[in-house]
């Protein structure tokens, strides 16, 4: 934590004793004229700081049991700043499944603590402590994003390890998450999970959209962070898949930091040769990005652009963007599928916030990510210690045997499979959860092609076909 007491001290005369006052501050506002960007915390000891104080990083969510004997687990969401409305969207997903569990009358119910990463893996880092020391957490459904799973194992000590806990994530891609070091030390399976595909397999969706073999100039525009890198890279392998036994088109990248305007890439995209195909991969930055292009010119007017899992989000929708532009625009995505789990999933949602999970991606895996971690604590012994090790074994057996659907109708009936040593084929709302226990990783996915469709008011997300890699 960044004090800024130590500004004051650092600034007393030599020789003179210093008299520790915690009464800096009783609301934030009493701290902004202290803080360089304006942006402080008054601490439960009344003392400012620019982190978010760890007791109020993580809050316990309304749905948990009160049951004593209840396991807690975290929930990692960007709940404040420019995806604070995608993330709570998820969040409720992950509500929706510890509600679901826990009307399932299970042998162990569910506690969940909901915790604000604000998208920064220091942070994330700051809320798994303080689930954990404070609630006692046992494992988190999430982060959402790459960067900040990255950051739990190679962000300075491995938290996971340390503390033994597990963590499924919903929406983090990036391919580097399958080979992270996440094995505890006395071996056994890794701590790190996924219900949402690596972008190895969005990467072939998205090639075989460029379908036209005279292409011949082909730019990307990505953010530069795990996902993005991580993506734009599976791209550009796997268009070589998709053009063989002939040369692929070459294309030409370019990486942007968080928050550059959209100018800066239309600027990019008009000083290379008017590419047939456009390439955004972008996570909150994608409506401004997508605005701008208006302002491409007419060279670019029959340019295609393509857009990826992160732009899919209700501020995608309410983009000011015109119709021409908007008809030029397809986008990649995990499915939704009208399997009993998915039908029921997207049915129980909307009913519990009137909207639809399909304009938001990941909310259905992040169901799962809940509800397979749940199912998992069916594996552990009556009386055996609840650790990330132990439900990392019972994630390893949830993708063979029985098949049986996610939600609160099947949950019993998978839990008590696993507590009879026994395997289940869990079939979750985004599809079949086929993990592979070396890698945590799901091995197929649905993956959906989507436009915008502009005849309604509001605009809609479209599928326009769904395809398993």
């Amino acid at each position: 934590m960044r004090g800024l007491l130590l500004v004051a001290l650092a600034a007393l005369p030599l020789g003179c004793s210093a008299v520790l006052r915690f009464d800096e501050c009783t609301v934030d506002a009493d701290c902004a004229k202290r803080a360089t960007d304006g942006v402080a915390y008054c601490s439960a000891d009344h003392v400012c700081s620019t982190d978010v104080p760890a007791d109020r990083l993580c809050t316990l969510d309304p749905v948990s049991s009160s049951n004593p004997n209840a396991v807690t687990i975290g929930g990692l969401f960007r709940l404040t700043g420019a995806t604070g409305q995608k993330d709570t969207a998820l969040s409720d997903a992950a509500t929706l499944a510890v509600a679901d569990v826990n009307t399932s009358m299970p042998p162990r119910p569910l506690r969940f603590v909901l915790c604000d990463t604000n998208g920064d893996p220091a942070q994330a880092r700051r809320a798994v402590t303080a689930a954990v020391e404070k609630f006692g957490a046992v494992g988190f459904v999430g982060p959402t994003t790459s960067d900040e799973v990255v950051g739990l194992v190679n962000g300075g000590e491995n938290l996971l390890a340390k503390y033994d806990v597990i963590v499924v994530s919903g929406s983090a891609t990036s391919p580097g998450i399958t080979s992270l070091a996440d094995v505890p030390p006395g071996g056994g399976f890794g701590l790190v999970w996924r219900t949402c595909a690596s972008d190895l397999l969005q990467a072939r969706e998205l090639a075989a959209l460029i379908t036209l073999r005279g292409t011949t100039n082909l730019t990307s525009a990505y953010v530069e962070t795990s996902y993005g890198s991580g993506l734009n890279a599976a791209f550009s392998a796997a268009l070589g898949s998709q053009f063989a036994p002939g040369p692929a088109p070459a294309v030409v990248s370019n990486s942007f930091m968080m928050g550059t305007p959209g100018s800066d890439v239309v600027a990019f995209l008009q000083s290379n040769p008017v590419p047939q195909f456009a390439l955004v991969i972008a996570d909150s930055d994608a409506p401004g990005w997508l605005t701008a292009l208006d302002d491409a010119g007419p060279a670019m007017a029959q340019t295609q652009y393509l857009f990826t899992d992160g732009a899919k989000a209700q501020t995608l929708l309410d983009t000011t963007a015109s119709k021409a532009l908007l008809a030029r625009v397809r986008g990649t995505g995990p499915a939704n599928p009208d399997t009993p789990a998915g039908v029921y999933f997207k049915s129980g949602y909307l009913g519990a916030y009137k909207t639809s999970p399909t304009n938001i991606a990941f909310t259905s895996n992040t169901y799962d990510a809940v509800f397979a971690m749940a199912v998992a604590m069916g594996a552990i012994l009556p009386g055996s210690p609840i650790t990330g090790e132990f439900i990392a074994d019972g994630m390893n057996r949830l993708s063979k045997g029985t098949s049986i659907d996610a939600g609160p109708n099947g949950f019993l009936q998978a839990y008590g499979a696993l507590a009879m040593a026994q395997s289940v084929n869990l079939q979750g709302a985004s599809g079949p959860i086929d993990f592979d226990g070396k890698s945590g990783d799901v091995l197929t996915a649905p993956i959906e092609v989507w436009t915008i469709d502009t005849s309604v008011s509001p605009q809609q997300f479209q599928t326009v076909k769904i395809d398993t890699p």
